[in-house]
């Protein structure tokens, strides 16, 4: 790439690395450009073998933001329509979120399938291992056999499963499955998406040059893409551009090597300020709110407070303002169960409009939670665990602290959480049901979040249903087969052996299982919720917990646990799950780079005496924690004391696992 320097890179704007960031980028220092005006003359010439323009946002202050695959020995260069350059920076992007489809045609010929079969497989292990991945089939019609995934081996299970059938003439579908992933998952975490063909001579035309899906064919084992290269230089040679037009501009010319382009822009990639920061924008350096503001007006106050009182779940409106964003209208409530009891409660958001906002790193949306995590006086309980999860590919929300304040009233710290269904919903291609677990041992009904209609809740309960069928009542020889069939099944063992490490005594009603239409049926994946009650005692004295011989399940109580105790071999995959995640995944230096990345953000919330005078109930618990080092110094000191705990429970555990080994 030919970078002109204008001077020093901007280093300085770098944010430091933390956990906090969940998207996993990583952008080169931006160098700014100084570009000749000569470089944006000439006639318009697109070449869309050679350019590809995936992604235009609008950047706070009145810039723009463009991704930009091209060679890296390609000038790059944005200016107006006039031929004026305009300030402009730039980054090479690498090791970055990607959405990967892949669609295998069919074919009544076996080896023809095979082949075809073993190009996918093949494909599917050159991805990165956070990749996102959906997988379709293609015959007669058009097939989804498994949504946004970054598990390889349910792919390589789904495609090791087809059988030879007929297939269509058409290539409609094409487009309808570009359109698919255009719109699929955060459209400002996820830089790369992909279309794979895996068929009859397939050849990767673009027509255009501003296309968010580029279409690649996988064969003999190589992956051309539309611009001539190979899958891995197209992932590998992705700029995100920043620019600074002077005025809010409609429109803009991008030289990138031999082509010059007009960039016509639509509303929403306009920004209508005129200031902004080039190198900002090139490395996704986002001004997000660490500071939330809500304030309500006289009437509003007056049922915001009648509410908190009457602990009332109904809605009232305000304005938020996240940090130095302009206030935003939202409709608010009060939410929870037993933090609704908390004087300082939870609220879920609803902001104005439709349109995406980001809010956190890593998510966005225009609903989100201020959970307010009361019941867990030093307030990190749930971020960790949430944090250790989503490292496992077990927890797909993402949040941070922030400092809470209601018509000035400082509420202390705060945890900013995606919402669950509006996050699952952008996430997958075909969300088919959201189920919340209640309390099984006493038969209390699962709440149905999604779908919202009776006929479709019931079939969504049907299937839940069967699940639990199959745990308490299956043939336990054949339990593993017919629970794969309908649940990741794997996944849910590795929640289950998460909460046992972490000794928490509160599970049951904490869950979602959601589901997505794979072959034809609700596939179910769990994820965890609320997780508080680390390292505590088992609730209800452990009166409905399963009764373990080995002592390797804890405080497990649900209707589908009880597989673990009929079957051996599921019990069997269960402690191997239990000691890889002891001995590797969740080893000691990952605890602790965890703890000190949420201890860091906590600190910079409680920062002043303010906020930790709102942390009404560390004060409770501690009447010496009444100012910001108070606060710190307790709440450091109960973090250290959970990591000793976990090493000391990571050693017990591991005994056990050998005591279990030699009775086998």
């Amino acid at each position: 790439m030919k970078w002109l320097f204008l001077g020093l890179a901007l280093v300085a704007c770098s944010p430091s690395p933390s956990p906090v960031s969940v998207p996993d980028v990583v952008v080169d220092t931006p160098a700014v450009l100084d570009v000749s005006p000569d470089t944006l003359t000439g006639p318009a010439s697109c070449d869309p073998a050679t350019l590809r323009v995936a992604q235009v946002h609008a950047w706070p202050g009145g810039g723009l933001q463009l991704l930009v695959s091209a060679s890296p020995s390609d000038t790059i260069a944005v200016g107006s329509i006039a031929a004026v350059p305009w300030s402009t920076a730039v980054s090479e992007l690498k090791d970055s979120v990607g959405i990967t489809g892949i669609a295998l045609v069919y074919s009544d010929d076996p080896a023809t399938l095979e082949k075809r079969v073993n190009d996918a497989i093949a494909f599917v292990h050159t991805l990165p291992d956070t990749e996102k991945m959906v997988l379709w089939g293609v015959g007669q019609g058009v097939e989804l056999l498994a949504d946004t995934t970054a598990d390889k081996n349910h792919l390589i299970e789904r495609l090791s499963a087809i059988t030879p059938e007929k297939t269509t003439d058409s290539d409609a579908w094409q487009t309808d499955l570009q359109d698919s992933l255009a719109g699929l998952g955060d459209p400002f975490e996820t830089v790369h998406r992909y279309l794979i063909l895996v068929g009859p001579d397939f050849v990767a035309t673009p027509q255009t040059f501003r296309r968010p899906v580029e279409v690649c064919v996988a064969s003999d084992g190589s992956t051309v893409c539309g611009t001539g290269r190979s899958y891995e230089e197209s992932r590998s040679h992705t700029f995100r551009v920043g620019v600074c037009p002077p005025y809010p501009a409609t429109s803009l010319r991008l030289r990138v090597g031999d082509s010059l382009c007009q960039v016509n822009l639509d509303e929403e990639e306009r920004a209508p300020e005129i200031s902004c920061d080039a190198g900002h924008a090139a490395m996704d350096h986002y001004p997000y709110g660490t500071d939330v503001h809500i304030t309500l007006e006289p009437d509003q106050k007056t049922l915001y407070d009648t509410y908190h009182k009457a602990q009332s779940q109904e809605e009232f409106v305000g304005t938020v303002t996240l940090g130095a964003h302009l206030p935003q209208k939202a409709s608010l409530h009060f939410r929870g169960a037993t933090s609704m009891h908390c004087a300082r409660k939870s609220f879920k958001v609803n902001l104005d409009g439709n349109e995406l906002r980001r809010f956190v790193p890593g998510g966005s949306g225009d609903e989100f939670y201020l959970i307010s995590l009361c019941k867990d006086d030093r307030y990190f309980n749930q971020v960790f665990a949430n944090r250790l999860l989503r490292g496992m590919k077990q927890f797909p929300l993402t949040g941070h602290y922030v400092r809470l304040t209601v018509n000035g009233e400082n509420l202390g710290a705060y945890y900013l959480l995606e919402h669950v269904k509006e996050t699952l919903l952008r996430e997958h291609l075909a969300l088919s049901a959201l189920v919340r677990r209640r309390f099984d041992p006493q038969d209390k009904p699962e709440d149905i979040k999604y779908p919202d209609d009776l006929e479709g809740a019931a079939e969504v309960q049907s299937a839940y249903d069967q699940l639990a069928d199959i745990a308490l009542h299956g043939e336990p020889k054949d339990m593993i087969e017919a629970l794969e069939e309908r649940i990741d099944l794997n996944r849910y063992l590795r929640w289950v052996a998460f909460n046992t490490f972490m000794r928490n005594g509160d599970t049951i009603d904490e869950a979602f299982f959601f589901a997505s239409r794979e072959k034809g049926q609700h596939y179910f994946r769990h994820m965890g919720w609320d997780a508080d009650d680390l390292f505590s005692d088992c609730h209800h004295y452990s009166e409905y917990a399963l009764v373990d011989p080995h002592e390797l399940i804890y405080c497990a109580e649900g209707n589908l646990d009880n597989a673990l105790l009929r079957s051996p071999e599921l019990y069997e995959r269960y402690v191997d799950i239990l000691e890889a995640l002891l001995l590797s995944e969740l080893g000691d230096d990952r605890l602790k780079s965890v703890m000190d990345g949420i201890q860091g953000e906590l600190w910079a919330i409680v920062s002043n005496d303010e906020t930790a005078m709102g942390l009404q109930e560390l004060r409770a618990s501690n009447p010496d924690a009444k100012d910001a080092g108070g606060a710190r110094t307790d709440i450091g000191q109960r973090m250290k004391a959970m990591l000793n705990e976990a090493e000391s429970r990571r050693s017990m555990l591991l005994e056990r696992i050998e005591l279990y080994r030699a009775t086998q």
